[in-house]
């Protein structure tokens, strides 16, 4: 397998290729943004939040009881779920406050980054 540096969008988005489209999305990530390449360090720790993460939202969000949600995503060890904010809110809501941060994050990488539209307009808005 290339460098990720060497990696094309052809190959890194291509459905031929032997990783998965999680993978590739990472990749295409990771080369947009001139991130270090993935290593397996790097992904079994994001491997372990997406599981706290899923923990926390069947828990503090989806009704899910502790048995059951340490049943599915396993007992998170070190982290509790009241000490993040994990309140729902509206996705309009939760995008602004995204691309605010991602905005203020690549202004500090010095780049230059063109605000574009990640979902379509509420009819009316």
């Amino acid at each position: 397998m290339p460098s990720t540096s060497a990696w094309t969008a052809t190959t890194i988005l291509s459905a031929s290729s032997s990783v998965t489209t999680e993978e590739r999305l990472q990749n295409a990530i990771h080369i947009r943004f001139s991130l270090p390449t993935r290593g397996d360090r790097l992904k079994a720790t994001i491997k372990k939040a997406d599981i706290i993460a899923a923990y926390c939202e069947a828990t503090e969000l989806a009704g899910f009881s502790l048995e059951e949600a340490a049943r599915f995503f396993g007992q998170p060890r070190g982290i509790e779920a009241t000490a993040l904010d994990l309140e729902p809110k509206p996705a309009a809501e939760v995008q602004r406050g995204f691309l605010k941060r991602f905005e203020a994050l690549a202004g500090e990488m010095g780049r230059g980054v063109r605000r574009q539209r990640l979902v379509p307009a509420a009819r009316g808005a």
